[in-house]
């Protein structure tokens, strides 16, 4: 079979990309170069380091026309407000709108809130397919098929290796959230470039409407330069070669397990393949993804290095914004990080004095709601003033204790309750008053008003006159007092 049959292995960067998660994919290697006849072959190569790949020659086929495609790469300091300037404004009016999204954790969020269930169709892995079909999801599919919605949202599986043909040219959206799933990282040189691809079918000499990249970055990624990944790596393989040698000269069973457990603290099992005996055989495809990994990390520092390395991939010509909120994802994260309410607090507040003239308000108050505690900061500061926070020294049940107080006293002369109030009792009658008190309790028990009743509680209400000159005493209701409506 080897010498009969030629092996061509397609999108082969794959095997680099996809070796840390899916770490049999290198499997079939052992067989390729066994070959007489064998080529590695992609749009988007990746340099290996497999000493197998030795005397291979490299032929790079280079187009001798303009093949760059515009590309618009919008660098954001709030993610959710920008996708959803992106999906629901600016791409409205869209027929078919592709998103390549790796995280379907962030899909689902999308998709709920933005409400497009109705307008969307999702493609993922089977694994993920019956995740979000728990959730209640009918719209999604493991393979790609027709038919298709306006939004259609795609993982990591679907970047390569797929022809969409449509009678329509799509808008193609890119997303990736480091603050929420750093894997959704594309890499411009080869994701990107594989994506824009997956369109097959040219109308009015183009296959797209747009291609959009929409992302945040972040200055403060733990990102490892080529050196230092040199460095770490050939640390750990001298002392493995030294504990292997050492593995191979004893015969003491007692020894060759204590070097084993050694070589097991090593740290270089994401690198390798356990062996029958325990001794590992280096997995070259797994280096070169701990290499490609940090380079692509590295992009996402900034957007400018970012565009740059859009640019350097002779692929796109990038029209590059930058594009800042009030509440952006750094702050999200730092909220996520204050330990003590207190904190939190002084932060929230801090973000809601500066909002007070945004026309996008709402939207950032929606957003802080979300953090800890945010829902019970945000309705404090917006029904009790800033005041409350200081007075009550940032104490967490203090504050809760005055805003549950509000809300009783709200509801207690709320229009629907001063209603029943004034249908239940007529004016210019003497009543009991144990029995005015215990259906004005019956009335706040219906409303779930938790509030004590009192005998004198009903001239919070009404102008009356008691009687105490016999029991059981009364009160004869004069006039109702006049409320605010609400």
């Amino acid at each position: 079979m080897y010498n009969t049959f030629f092996c061509l292995f397609d999108e082969c960067e794959r095997l680099t990309e996809d070796s840390d998660f899916r770490r049999k994919i290198t499997m079939p290697m052992k067989d390729f170069f066994q070959f007489k006849g064998k080529a590695f072959v992609s749009a988007t190569p990746l340099e290996v380091s497999d000493p197998r790949f030795e005397g291979f020659q490299w032929i790079k086929i280079t187009p001798d026309f303009d093949y760059k495609k515009p590309l618009n790469l919008i660098v954001t300091n709030s993610y959710d407000y920008s996708v959803r300037q992106l999906l629901l404004e600016h791409l409205a009016n869209s027929s078919r709108v592709f998103i390549f999204l790796n995280t379907t954790n962030g899909i689902d969020k999308i998709v709920n809130t933005l409400g497009i269930e109705g307008q969307s169709r999702i493609f993922c892995s089977e694994k993920s397919v019956k995740k979000l079909k728990k959730k209640g999801y009918t719209n999604v599919a493991s393979l790609y098929s027709e038919p298709i919605a306006k939004y259609n949202f795609l993982t990591c599986r679907f970047y390569s290796a797929l022809d969409i043909i449509l009678k329509v040219k799509p808008d193609i959206v890119m997303l990736t959230n480091l603050y929420e799933a750093e894997h959704s990282m594309i890499d411009p040189y080869t994701e990107a470039v594989q994506i824009c691809g997956r369109f097959r079918k040219e109308i009015d000499g183009s296959t797209f409407n747009s291609i959009t990249h929409l992302t945040n970055v972040r200055n403060t990624l733990n990102v490892k330069t080529d050196e230092e990944i040199d460095m770490e790596l050939e640390e750990k393989l001298k002392t493995y070669e030294s504990l292997q040698a050492r593995y191979n000269e004893t015969t003491d069973v007692t020894r060759k397990k204590a070097i084993l457990d050694d070589i097991n603290r090593l740290g270089l099992a994401e690198f390798a393949t356990k062996l029958d005996d325990g001794l590992l055989e280096i997995d070259h495809f797994a280096i070169d993804n701990y290499y490609n990994n940090e380079r692509v990390k590295r992009y996402y520092l900034s957007g400018n290095v970012l565009r740059e390395a859009y640019e350097g991939t002779n692929h796109f010509t990038v029209n590059y914004r930058n594009v800042f909120f009030a509440v952006g994802d750094s702050d999200r994260l730092e909220l996520k990080e204050l330990p003590t309410f207190m904190e939190r607090c002084k932060a929230i507040v801090d973000k809601l004095n500066k909002l007070q003239d945004d026309p996008d308000r709402d939207f950032y108050i929606n957003i802080l709601k979300q953090e800890k505690d945010g829902e019970l900061i945000v309705e404090a500061y917006e029904k009790l003033g800033v005041e409350v926070f200081v007075n009550k020294k940032y104490q967490r049940a203090d504050i809760k204790k005055e805003l549950d107080k509000y809300n009783t006293e709200l509801l207690r002369f709320s229009s629907m309750v001063v209603q029943e109030i004034k249908d239940a009792f007529p004016l210019n009658v003497p009543m009991p008053q144990e029995d005015i008190k215990n259906q004005l309790q019956d009335i706040y028990k219906r409303y779930g008003i938790d509030y004590k009743v009192k005998k004198n509680t009903i001239e919070d209400y009404y102008d009356a006159s008691p009687s105490y000159h016999k029991k059981p005493y009364t009160y004869t209701l004069k006039v109702m007092k006049e409320f605010p409506t609400n």
